[in-house]
């Protein structure tokens, strides 16, 4: 039984000393207030936006369909014409 004491004594000394030196190198770390600088970032670019409003659109004339056909007849039958045939 006391050999199970001794050992547990034993490794609560060895973590106590590890404990306070931990704690001693991070008091040294605050105390004299070793230069810490974290890294700069990069400058960005500056790149200059302008707003510009979306020019108006006209609405272009609807074409009728039977204008369409019209133009599609007129031009068959000048083809028709050239080629001499005749329907």
């Amino acid at each position: 039984m006391q050999q199970n004491s001794e050992k547990r004594w034993d490794t609560f000394k060895a973590a106590l000393f590890a404990s306070v030196a931990v704690h001693v190198v991070a008091a040294a770390f605050l105390i004299f207030d070793l230069p810490m600088t974290p890294p700069q970032p990069e400058a960005e670019e500056v790149v200059k936006v302008e707003m510009v409003p979306e020019p108006e659109k006209k609405p272009e004339p609807e074409k009728s369909p039977s204008r369409k056909k019209s133009q599609n007849l007129r031009r068959n039958q000048s083809q028709r014409k050239k080629t001499g045939t005749e329907a």
